[in-house]
């Protein structure tokens, strides 16, 4: 019996016939193969001929498993050239879908995320309340260090003495400085001396 070849034909050639052995069979296999100008799968036909062990019908098998690139395979045996008749079809390789957080197959990866988001907020929010702390006690130990050492100053970081000390006293409190009284009485008294 003879089948139609190409791209499994004997001795290298490129298509043609090849002789089956009795028990041997005829085959005509399809598989996907990528594209990059059109940027989609192709099928890919291929004839030729199988042994008649048990590899040849093992091989006619194959499209009942699985496999991981896109192929199937399909063999006859009642005719000459009988493999130009059969179209095997692949199983269309199914569109990857974006994982969501929702999904059970992402809940490892989400209680992960979690885990190292809440860790990080709890270990900068102790890092800020330690350098607040320290930065209290600085300002503290800085302002009794000076009160020690200049006890009589109302106003350690101002350098305001005499009477213009007591017309500081006399703000209204507003918070928007001193009044405007008491700005004219200042720049008076500077004027007169």
């Amino acid at each position: 019996r003879r089948c139609y070849c190409e791209g499994h034909c004997p001795n290298n050639q490129h298509n043609g016939t090849c002789e089956v052995k009795p028990g041997g069979m005829c085959f005509t296999s399809v598989e996907a193969l990528y594209d990059d100008m059109l940027g989609s799968d192709v099928p890919v036909y291929t004839y030729g001929c199988l042994p008649a062990d048990e590899r040849g019908f093992m091989q006619c098998k194959g499209h009942l498993v699985p496999h991981e690139q896109s192929k199937s395979i399909q063999c006859c045996d009642d005719k000459d050239l009988c493999n130009l008749d059969l179209k095997p079809t692949y199983p269309e390789r199914p569109t990857p879908e974006a994982p969501s957080f929702g999904s059970p197959d992402n809940l490892p990866f989400t209680v992960l995320l979690t885990s190292v988001t809440f860790c990080l907020t709890l270990v900068l929010l102790i890092v800020a309340i330690v350098f607040l702390k320290n930065r209290k006690k600085e300002v503290q130990r800085k302002f009794s260090l000076y009160s020690k050492n200049y006890p009589s100053e109302k106003y350690p970081n101002m350098e305001i003495h005499g009477p213009l000390a007591n017309l500081i006293e006399q703000s209204s409190g507003s918070g928007s400085g001193l009044p405007i009284l008491v700005q004219r009485t200042i720049s008076e008294a500077n004027s007169d001396d």
